[in-house]
């Protein structure tokens, strides 16, 4: 038979039927975690917004999904993912739930290299993918209660497929057998698959090969596939409709850095009843609402009550840490939306001096937040660096460094001082080679700080950092005398200053990003860096007329550490 043919064979309404069956008669016998939909504020937000970036254009998906199905849902995931592993959980239940007409295909996000692999967890989520492949293939009926059992426990690979292939009666030595003989041939079309619609972030979903940006609870998949379907199914009978109510995003068009785009998406995923109305702050009701909501930022988003009338609100309670009750509704906390820009021209005034921001100088700066050893933070280094080769001293480039208090188990693991007022989020040898990089800067200049900071970020990490960086600096031609004394002598002072800097710019991650004193939100890129910059400028200089190239890394996807 031919590829194609089988491979439709699995996702047809009769093999559908087969697996949802199979699930009933054997779901008792499995003791399954529960829900983890567990969206915690800033990190639900971070993380959806993360991925949302990454949805591709809908005119390179794929055509080969069931035609048969009345919806079908594509996943395009990393198996050991675990917001991949959480999604596909929550798809699999919606689609039993829903019935045979609705599919659910499943591919592997993989960079194939001649006849290896590889993905970003390493060997063993290549494995666990041409496993999963394999179970597919040739006893279909088991995959979902095995996928299930899997991601309960999807970082232990090997050990929990043994537990899981045990539990729901996989016949493993014909897995082995589909390895061995097919298994590569199986991940290859699977990458296929992916590379057409450009998937790289996991999970990447598509309905009926549209982008999906609803929630990805098990109620979020049934309400958005029945609404596609216009609750037409008879499995979309017990299914609610979306709760609509008024969402207030009060922004000025003075502010530069209020971009709303990324938490209207979020919302509109988390909430698919909402509606959005845009308010000026200038206007009579913008004033109106500063005053009753007593906002001290822009943007601000303002929901209805009728919020917590929603699936979301009460089924994933900890979202609601990401809310203050505010007059008769609820708004999001500045400090989940990233929001500095003050509504009082004084207040913006006051906080442009205090970071050395001189508007109309003609000579545009940009605060970068990072922690040495964040790799979100690491790639902004890299990408600010050649916009840095560009211009040079006609901008002003400032490193900074993120610092918290009271973080992890305190001193001297994560901190520095025993009152645990500055602490760094991956130990403590990250925080030293912060503060080795801060020197470095103080006494070097900008040139030879790109240089160090690059060099640790390919030759050395949070585990060796301490010992590591001598041969880095002395390659470097750096005084590692001069860098050791400053550590020890200047390091709480240069941190406490990062610190109080990083405080009234409501820094809260790596990497966090101002030009001119207003919050970065656009692209991660070189030529990204470098617009903004020169936007800033009153007179560009000539090095704004062109492109610069990208530098060369290994992608990481976007988000943030914190």
């Amino acid at each position: 038979m031919p590829r194609k043919s089988r491979l439709k064979k699995k996702v047809s309404k009769k093999s559908t039927k087969k697996i949802v069956k199979k699930r009933r008669h054997v779901k008792k016998s499995i003791s399954f975690a529960k829900n983890k939909n567990a969206f915690v504020g800033l990190i639900v937000l971070v993380a959806i917004v993360a991925w949302f970036l990454f949805i591709p254009n809908e005119s390179n998906i794929s055509k080969t999904s069931n035609s048969d199905a009345d919806a079908v849902l594509d996943l395009y995931v990393m198996s050991q993912c675990p917001y991949g592993a959480q999604a596909e959980s929550e798809a699999i239940k919606a689609v039993e739930r829903l019935g045979e007409d609705v599919a659910l295909n499943i591919y592997y996000i993989v960079n194939s290299q001649g006849v290896r692999f590889n993905s970003l967890h390493g060997q063993p989520e290549v494995d666990e993918n041409i496993r999963q492949l394999c179970i597919k293939e040739n006893q279909p009926e088991l995959l979902y209660d095995y996928l299930l059992c899997f991601n309960e426990n999807y970082g232990a690979g090997e050990s929990q497929y043994n537990s899981c292939a045990s539990q729901v009666g996989i016949d493993t030595s014909k897995v082995d057998s589909c390895i061995n003989d097919e298994g590569t041939e199986l991940l290859r079309a699977s990458e296929a698959e992916t590379n057409k619609v450009g998937a790289s972030s996991s999970p990447t979903i598509y309905l009926n090969k549209q982008p999906y940006a609803g929630g990805r609870s098990e109620m979020d998949f049934a309400r958005e596939i029945c609404s596609k379907l216009n609750y037409e199914i008879e499995g979309c009978s017990d299914i609610p409709k979306p709760v609509s109510f008024e969402l207030i995003v009060l922004t000025s068009d003075d502010c530069t850095s209020c971009d709303t785009t990324q938490i209207l998406s979020v919302s509109k995923q988390l909430f698919p009843g909402v509606r959005f109305r845009t308010v000026q702050a200038d206007s009579d009701e913008g004033q109106q609402l500063i005053a009753e909501h007593q906002l001290v930022y822009l943007p601000s988003y303002i929901f209805d009550s009728k919020v917590t009338e929603t699936s979301t609100w009460n089924t994933n309670t900890q979202i609601v840490a990401a809310f203050k009750e505010s007059g008769s509704g609820f708004r999001l906390r500045d400090e989940t939306t990233g929001a500095t820009w003050f509504i009082s021209e004084e207040k913006r005034a006051d906080s442009y001096a205090k970071i050395g921001v001189v508007k109309g100088d003609n000579k545009p700066q940009i605060d970068f937040f990072i922690m040495s050893y964040c790799p979100y933070g690491n790639q902004a280094e890299e990408a600010i660096e050649p916009a840095y080769q560009e211009l040079k001293n006609k901008a002003d480039f400032k490193p900074h460094y993120v610092i918290y208090s009271n973080y992890g188990s305190g001193y001297p693991e994560f901190c520095m001082d025993e009152e645990n007022k500055i602490c760094s989020m991956h130990g403590i040898q990250e925080l030293n080679q912060d503060i080795r990089e801060a020197c470095t800067a103080k006494y070097y200049g900008m040139d030879e700080w790109f240089s160090f900071a690059l060099a640790m970020n390919n030759q050395c990490s949070d585990q060796n950092a301490d010992t590591c960086w001598v041969n880095v600096a002395e390659s470097l031609d750096l005084d590692t005398e001069q860098i050791s004394s400053c550590e020890k002598n200047e390091g709480y002072e240069l941190m406490s200053a990062d610190k109080e800097l990083g405080d009234i710019l409501g820094v809260r991650g790596s990497p966090s990003i101002f030009v001119d004193g207003d919050k970065y939100s656009g692209s991660r890129t070189a030529n990204g860096y470098l617009g903004s910059l020169c936007v800033a400028f009153e007179n560009a200089p000539i090095e704004c007329e062109g492109k610069i190239q990208e530098p060369t890394r290994q992608a990481v996807p976007s988000g943030a550490c914190g």
